[in-house]
């Protein structure tokens, strides 16, 4: 009762989809694997039910941004868990407890309030920028 909002994206066309109760809405269903962006009055916890368990981790990312939501290995190195994929990327972005947290490929440091990023954490909604020409299926 507390969602105002829910935003998804979709990584292939590179536009937002919005549901909000009482309104048209241009996205209905929440599925394990994606992304999402949620406006809420208070904090709390959203129980998801009628998911089936994912055959596979493995996820499409297309060109440009992507918004995923990890399903791998709780707490692994960004490093380990981009070892397939690791010439194709160039940024991921999070954010956690109201702070933006990033890991860019060339640059080591980001600029102050960005926090260094350096775990995947199950659950967890990243972006993550795919190089032009590099689409490519990750196994998380």
């Amino acid at each position: 009762p507390n969602v105002r909002i829910a935003w998804a994206y979709d990584n292939d066309k590179k536009n937002w989809l919005k549901y909000k109760a009482g309104q048209t809405s241009t996205f209905n269903t929440m599925e394990p694997g994606k992304g999402y962006w949620l406006y809420v009055d208070a904090s709390g916890n959203i129980t998801m039910t009628g998911w089936n368990p994912l055959s596979s981790t493995q996820v499409h990312l297309f060109d440009g941004w992507n918004l995923i939501g990890y399903a791998g290995t709780d707490g692994k190195d960004i490093a380990t868990a981009l070892t397939g994929i690791s010439t194709k990327w160039n940024i991921i972005w999070n954010w956690t407890d109201g702070k933006w947290y990033g890991k860019h490929m060339v640059i080591p440091t980001l600029p102050d309030p960005i926090q260094p990023l350096s775990v995947f954490n199950l659950g967890k909604a990243y972006w993550i920028r795919i190089k032009t020409g590099q689409a490519t299926d990750w196994t998380q």
